[in-house]
């Protein structure tokens, strides 16, 4: 039976965990908020429940699942208690200067990223099936010499319903800014620019009237306030590329705004995902 421990016990740590129930593995939960600590103990979700990192030593898998800034400093003090034995993988959204500053320390540390998620936060947001149709992205330092420390990941992975893609740490920091990041802060700015309307008099005639459409475009500007900063911090300049050249490609949308060009935009947005919301590419 192989032995997980999952540090950081927020919405990606706690649906990690809730997923991995009864799927033949011993899970060891690390939290260092005392009444997310209680929760999995009344819970009964893991083994050990536990605020201390020592914990995680002799596992299989650890997974780190804390804020994108505190990654690399919970890495550095798992270096110092983790043999090679022990396989590190953590779960933020930005992998280059995590996967760089891993290179100089004494783990056996893979990058990764699930590609899932909510715009709620914290323990109490978790879901048992938020990664099932999910890629969950792994950004090894060296695929070939990793092999074995991929499959493994894989397997857990797979235990969850998501399926491992395997990508460079600089593609999936620019993919990512395309498809999470840019879209956050694109429907942060819409609602901003609604609630600071130059006329007062329209921005509440618009909150008045302001339906599904408005509210599905405007979702994201709920996102966890402490992630969508570390975001836009730490993967600064590919959003700013993203958003810079996103008004051309707006300006050319609206040059060309034909029947031809959107109906192409219809068709290949439906086929991406399934009626149940997940990305079918």
């Amino acid at each position: 039976m192989k032995k997980i421990a999952i540090i950081g016990l927020g919405l990606i740590g706690a649906s990690l965990l809730k997923s991995l129930q009864n799927k033949g593995v011993e899970l060891i939960a690390i939290s260092s908020t005392p009444e997310t600590v209680k929760k999995i103990q009344e819970l009964s979700l893991a083994r050990t429940v536990t605020s201390e990192m020592e914990a995680a030593t002799g596992c299989d898998v650890v997974f780190v699942c804390t804020p994108i800034s505190t990654v690399c400093d919970i890495l550095s003090k798992l270096s110092g208690i983790l043999s090679k034995d022990t396989v590190v993988a953590d779960a933020a959204s930005v992998k280059g200067f995590i996967c760089e500053y891993a290179k100089n320390l004494n783990l056996n540390f893979i990058g990764s990223h699930p590609m899932a998620g909510t715009e709620n936060s914290g323990f109490d947001s978790a879901d048992e099936h938020l990664f099932e149709g999910a890629k969950w992205v792994l950004t090894p330092d060296d695929e070939e010499g990793q092999k074995d420390e991929i499959a493994l990941l894989e397997s857990v992975i797979s235990k969850t319903g998501a399926r491992a893609v395997i990508m460079k740490p600089d593609v999936h920091d620019e993919a990512v800014a395309l498809i999470s990041h840019v879209p956050m802060i694109l429907s942060q700015s819409l609602f901003y620019m609604i609630s600071n309307y130059e006329k007062p008099d329209i921005g509440e005639a618009a909150k008045l009237l302001a339906s599904s459409g408005f509210r599905d475009m405007t979702r994201l500007a709920c996102s966890n306030i402490k992630m969508a900063t570390d975001m836009v911090e730490y993967n600064k300049d590919n959003i700013f590329s993203a958003i810079n050249r996103f008004s051309s490609y707006e300006q050319n949308l609206l040059d060309n705004y034909e029947r031809s060009v959107l109906e192409k935009i219809v068709k290949d947005r439906k086929n991406m995902y399934s009626k149940e919301g997940k990305n079918l590419y």
